[in-house]
């Protein structure tokens, strides 16, 4: 059995009321998990919790510092919300990032294309750029757990494709990664595991094989979803 290195332990989120409530589930490293589930649901609800930036209702998150700031090296987080207008150039806002991934970042900042973006001031460039430039902060971040939250929003289909390729470099390096989103075709390309939530708690726990077969995101979604498998193998759904 593979163990679990984060754990949720009778987690129980929210804000004046409870979102999501008795959560036991572990994650481990090399694995991509993600987060499915209706608006308001408490997917975003969750991630600030396990980032550190809303105290749980109850249980705990053990495997990750207590203490705020460790947990911000712990984790790399990508908020929902855009990224504020700046006179600081790009290039400057990367290099706030610590721990860093130096290795990477090279690669990465073609990958993502911000490499003619890095003397622009972050006020000057647009919505999606602003995107791609908050996602890369995330990716840099040398942290043993990256949580996403709606990465693809704004982002055109080819920056979704390089998007999907960052992670599985980094999925290489031993890190947990976990996204939440309402993207399903990015979510069955990226994802090892999918864990859907419903009247707050977790509906399902399963790989894409089961999700496929089960017809688990009709239930989720109350929708009936149509799966397709083109030429290469690989599945998208409408």
């Amino acid at each position: 059995m593979v163990e679990k290195m984060i754990k949720l332990e009778n987690l129980s989120v929210g804000h004046q009321s409870t979102c999501l409530e008795s959560l036991n589930i572990g994650f481990t490293k090399s694995e991509i998990t993600l987060f499915l589930g209706s608006n308001g649901i408490g997917k975003s609800c969750l991630l600030n919790t396990m980032c550190g930036s809303l105290s749980p209702l109850a249980g705990r998150v053990n495997g990750l510092s207590s203490d705020l700031y460790e947990r911000s090296r712990e984790i790399s987080y990508c908020y929902q919300s855009s990224l504020q207008d700046s006179l600081m150039t790009v290039k400057d806002y990367l290099s706030l990032i610590s721990p860093f991934r130096d290795n990477l970042y090279g690669d990465f900042v073609k990958m993502m294309g911000v490499e003619k973006l890095l003397n622009q001031s972050i006020g000057m460039i647009s919505g999606g750029e602003k995107q791609r430039v908050k996602i890369l902060s995330c990716l840099l971040q040398d942290s043993k757990m990256i949580l996403l939250d709606e990465p693809t929003n704004s982002l055109d289909p080819f920056y979704v494709d390089q998007l999907i390729a960052c992670l599985k470099i980094l999925k290489k390096s031993d890190c947990m990664i976990i996204l939440a989103t309402h993207d399903l075709n990015f979510a069955i390309k990226i994802g090892d595991r999918f864990i859907g939530f419903k009247d707050k708690t977790s509906l399902f726990d399963c790989t894409l094989e089961s999700l496929i077969h089960n017809q688990t995101l009709d239930s989720l979604f109350e929708k009936k979803f149509e799966w397709y498998k083109n030429s290469n193998g690989d599945y998208s759904l409408c």
